[in-house]
């Protein structure tokens, strides 16, 4: 549906969207409004294709410290037209929890509940309460997932 994306530049830098995506067939927020966000852990906005209605969403994390860790072991995956990046599956549950507590949505819950169920050993269960505790969300994480704790972790994942 659509695609997130954890980014870090400068206000300066957030000029170049409106040439990465031209008017004619995206929208861009304003100038000064990407300024602001780029500046600010937290915020975010939206890049939307207008044909067809596709849209990114753009989230500043520069200063976050958790963002600095996913950025230096994101995951690369090659796919037929090229490479992409993307950030480790850690980092990306600690920000759905985090999106959740701030305005709610389903879409968070069933996302987290899947990815607990799809690959729970592949996930660092020390790394996810750690960051969880240092942003006060550990209550928020325990109600979305239905308190399915288990030895080892949350549906006995991987704890190193």
């Amino acid at each position: 549906m659509d695609v997130d994306l954890a980014v870090t530049f400068s206000g300066a830098q957030a000029e170049k969207l409106g040439q990465l995506f031209p008017e004619t067939e995206f929208y861009v927020p304003p100038t000064e409004t990407l300024r602001e966000e780029a500046e600010r852990s937290g915020g975010h906005w939206n890049v939307i294709h207008t044909p067809t209605g596709l849209k990114a969403d753009f989230y500043p994390c520069g200063t976050d410290a958790f963002f600095r860790w996913a950025w230096g072991h994101r995951q690369l995956a090659r796919l037929n037209h090229g490479e992409i990046r993307y950030a480790p599956a850690e980092y990306i549950l600690v920000w759905k929890v985090k999106w959740f507590a701030q305005g709610g949505g389903e879409k968070h819950v069933r996302d987290i509940r899947r990815m607990l169920e799809l690959a729970p050993q592949a996930l660092d269960q020390k790394l996810i309460a750690r960051e969880l505790e240092r942003m006060g969300l550990q209550e928020v994480y325990h109600r979305m997932i239905g308190e399915k704790r288990m030895e080892g972790g949350f549906f006995g994942g991987k704890t190193s």
